[in-house]
């Protein structure tokens, strides 16, 4: 069922009235994405895979305990086929092939705890919000129609609502109703949210008496927390920084990226000064490496990389789907956009405790890398670019915290 035939007259007439008071692109390229914030905060609780229909029941059996609201949130990467402004297609992609647009889904009764009333409206009739950066990286506009694939790989429509600070969108492309993203047949429930939190001390002792292990298996994150040195980007800001391309599956795990854009942006064989490491990596991430490697040498520390097996079995670029992702909205990896590289994979492996020298992190992030030693899954072996400056954010991470 395509999702625009639901879009009554009237719903189509409100969309054109309410278009004028939307956020749009060119004011939203004044003002930063930090000038908004949430209306109320978010306690998110989520786990190394999907949270089962049992760990959601005791989540919610946690919120009525303690008075609190607790909410599913669905988070697909949609494959989009088609762009279209005023009727006219805007987005060339051969048959087989799609764009991937990360998605955040929420009830609509938490969007109209944190955003704002019109969002919660342009959600309820079907539409989808845009985020500013992913807006401004297509000129979107309200109004706007967005061609998916669901489930079943059939094409499914959806309008664009209005166009909205990053903070409301999770920092993905879109933000749609969890409606929706079930009527697309997203069933995966990647974290619950809760509202009305108070005592988070209290909330964790309540899910861990109901066998979470938050700290190891399942991470509680706060809203407003203090940033994460090693906290990857959202999707949309990755695009911003390295450029977006089509993709098409190709087997189980791997993806054949845009042979145009493969070639425009990503430096084959590269080989670095002072540590021998030699990447295929994004044009736009060279030189960060080679400043930190070269910081590296000049510490001494060279020697903490083991080149031959970084070069054999680690590397940047590599068209495939993240380890975890799911067969039809599963994330597609980083490594994909030659943004992060692999490194001393012997003894990093992917679980494993990290072995890593903790002055070679710290100049990693230095030099704009998070690093996959905190992740949910500790990945000691992964650094992945972020184009800042990490290492001086105190934060209490498990491995390596910045000194």
């Amino acid at each position: 069922m395509d999702l625009t035939r639901r879009m009554s007259k009237i719903a189509l007439l409100t969309t054109v009235a309410v278009a004028v008071t939307c956020v749009n692109v060119e004011s939203a390229a004044a003002k930063p994405n930090d000038d908004a914030r949430l209306r109320e905060p978010l306690v998110s609780l989520y786990g190394r895979t999907p949270l089962t229909g049992a760990q959601i029941r005791q989540a919610q059996r946690t919120a009525a305990v303690l008075g609190l609201q607790a909410f599913e949130i669905r988070a697909p990467m949609l494959a989009m086929v088609s762009y279209k402004q005023n009727d006219r297609e805007v987005l060339d992609v051969p048959r087989g092939w799609r764009v991937p647009m990360a998605a955040v889904a929420m009830p609509i009764a938490l969007v109209r705890s944190i955003a704002t009333e019109h969002v919660a409206e342009v959600l309820e009739r079907g539409d989808v919000v845009l985020g500013r950066t992913s807006a401004s990286l297509r000129k979107a506009s309200v109004g706007d129609v967005i061609t998916v694939l669901d489930r079943r790989n059939r094409r499914q429509s959806i309008v664009v609502g209005a166009i909205v600070p990053d903070v409301f969108t999770a920092d993905t492309d879109i933000l749609m109703s969890d409606l929706v993203a079930q009527q697309l047949g997203v069933t995966s429930i990647q974290r619950v949210a809760f509202t009305g939190v108070r005592r988070i001390r209290a909330l964790r002792r309540n899910l861990n008496s109901r066998g979470f292990r938050v700290g190891s298996l399942h991470h509680l994150v706060q809203s407003n927390d203090q940033k994460n040195p090693d906290a990857m980007l959202g999707l949309a800001k990755v695009k911003a920084l390295l450029g977006e391309f089509s993709y098409k599956p190709v087997n189980k795990n791997g993806v054949l990226v845009d042979t145009k854009w493969r070639a425009r942006n990503i430096a084959y064989q590269m080989k670095y000064n002072d540590v021998g490491l030699i990447h295929n990596c994004h044009r736009v991430v060279i030189d960060a490496v080679q400043a930190a490697l070269s910081e590296i040498s000049m510490r001494g520390l060279s020697s903490e990389i083991d080149v031959a097996m970084s070069n054999r079995y680690g590397g940047c670029y590599r068209g495939r789907y993240s380890r975890q992702a799911e067969k039809v909205f599963g994330n597609i990896s980083r490594h994909a956009w030659g943004m992060a590289f692999d490194i001393n994979t012997s003894t990093n492996a992917r679980g494993a405790v990290p072995q890593l020298n903790c002055d070679v992190v710290q100049i990693f992030r230095k030099h704009g890398f998070a690093w996959g030693g905190n992740f949910i899954v500790p990945d000691g072996m992964h650094f992945e670019y972020v184009g800042e400056p990490r290492d001086q954010l105190k934060y209490p991470s498990s491995y390596c915290p910045n000194t």
